[in-house]
């Protein structure tokens, strides 16, 4: 008789934990979406992006002069 009362208390335990677990995972928040950027921040947008560069060298001591060419992402 003790032995079915003990299963029977640890198997309530054990339905009242996972209902608690199902509860708390049921009711969470949904995750929010980003806000919209500001006017400002959208001002900012300019800088975004791929950059392409080029220009020119001096001679100095370190090495020759010359063209050069590059991008940024």
């Amino acid at each position: 008789m003790k032995n079915k009362r003990s299963a029977f208390f640890v198997l309530a335990v054990v339905i009242l934990l996972a209902a608690v677990c199902w509860a708390g995972t049921a009711f969470a928040q949904q995750p929010s979406r980003p806000p919209k950027p500001s006017p400002e921040h959208q001002k900012l947008q300019l800088w975004f992006g791929e950059w392409a560069y080029e220009g020119e060298s001096q001679t100095t001591f370190l090495g020759p002069g010359g063209k050069f060419t590059g991008r940024i992402q």
